[in-house]
């Protein structure tokens, strides 16, 4: 890159794009490499992890986010909480919470009671919509409303480039250590397993029937969380509209006084989002 364009030096370019792998692809030109390769090294992911922390929060003032994969028979059903927090000046994405159900030879799990205990461990954290996997998607949200839990499932279905792309800027938040984990040792061996192969992630298989089941959703909540964060503050305000037009339609507040109001609060929300994309 910096021979074609002598402005860049590969200084800079090396300050941009802290993922070796990457940045040999993108400023040298080099074509993936052909062998499969680990994704996020020991050495970045070890520093995120607050050590003895077994869970975080619930924080107040933060909004949070969750994410599961889902397994029945052989494959393990895990569930992660997160948020976005402010620590020593910086912005980091947090996963709070980190469960998982494994089934047993013969028995698997009931899809009723998973959902279930999702509903129960989401509610102290005011979280009302759970991402999920493309499998017993349809089932699953039959389910949840024939039980009337206050949980909805939203499909995350990305490409094969959009998940290559997802699992890059995660590990990009790794290495700036925008990350915070809790020590949770399952959760970083799933992590630390992810394989890149040919521009494709892949999950290696374990003896017990794993699939590395808390890496898709830990790194589809991680790459998430600041534009979740984005689209709470715009939900907070269209709540907050309304809760102030009832207060006029009820004599409370006259309109010039809410129109001086709107005013400040929208420069208010234009701070919060341009730091909720900056996270």
């Amino acid at each position: 890159t910096w021979i074609a364009a002598p402005h860049v030096t590969e200084e800079s370019t090396r300050k941009k794009e802290r993922n070796e792998s990457k940045w040999r692809r993108e400023y040298l030109c080099e074509f993936a490499s052909a062998a499969e390769e680990c994704i996020y090294p020991a050495e970045a992911v070890d520093p995120c992890v607050r050590k003895g922390a077994v869970e975080f929060g619930p924080w107040v003032g933060c909004r949070y986010v969750a994410w599961a994969d889902t397994g029945f028979s052989r494959n393990s059903c895990a569930l992660v909480i997160g948020t976005v927090i402010e620590e020593d000046g910086h912005r980091k994405a947090v996963i709070a919470v980190a469960r998982e159900w494994r089934p047993r030879p013969g028995a698997p799990l009931d899809p009723a009671s998973i959902l279930r205990q999702w509903a129960v461990l989401v509610r102290p954290f005011l979280v009302p919509v759970i991402v999920v996997d493309q499998y017993h998607f349809e089932s699953l949200t039959a389910l949840c409303a024939e039980m009337r839990l206050p949980i909805t499932l939203v499909l995350d279905r990305p490409t094969v480039v959009e998940r290559l792309e997802r699992h890059e800027n995660v590990l990009a938040k790794f290495l700036s250590k925008e990350v915070l984990l809790p020590d949770h040792a399952q959760l970083r061996a799933d992590i630390l397993a992810v394989r890149r192969h040919l521009g494709q992630i892949r999950l290696p298989a374990t003896s017990d029937g794993r699939h590395s089941d808390f890496a898709p959703p830990a790194v589809g909540l991680l790459a998430s969380v600041a534009g979740a964060t984005s689209r709470a503050i715009v939900e907070d305000r269209r709540r907050e509209n309304r809760r102030e037009i009832l207060r006029i339609v009820n004599g409370d507040v006259s309109p010039a006084e809410f129109a001086q109001a709107e005013r400040e609060q929208a420069a208010i929300d234009e701070e919060r989002m341009r730091n909720a994309r900056q996270a």
